[in-house]
């Protein structure tokens, strides 16, 4: 188990642009499904408040006034 530790930190120390691209990578990948998750929850809580009457705080709904037969 040592040998392959120190052969990667080896590796590693040889390689800094692999390195500091693999990184970036991976934080720019975690970033993302942040990034996404934060969005996600926010249009929801959105798309639940434009559903609530402001005075009473129960859900409204918008109904047609005169349904037209064709």
């Amino acid at each position: 188990m040592r040998t392959l530790r120190a052969a990667s930190l080896r590796h590693l120390l040889r390689h800094p642009a692999q390195l500091t691209l693999a990184l970036m990578g991976l934080a720019l990948g975690v970033g993302t499904i942040v990034a996404v998750d934060v969005a996600t929850a926010s249009a929801r809580r959105a798309f639940a408040r434009a559903q609530m009457s402001p005075r009473t705080g129960t859900s409204r709904r918008l109904e047609p006034r005169y349904l037209i037969n064709r």
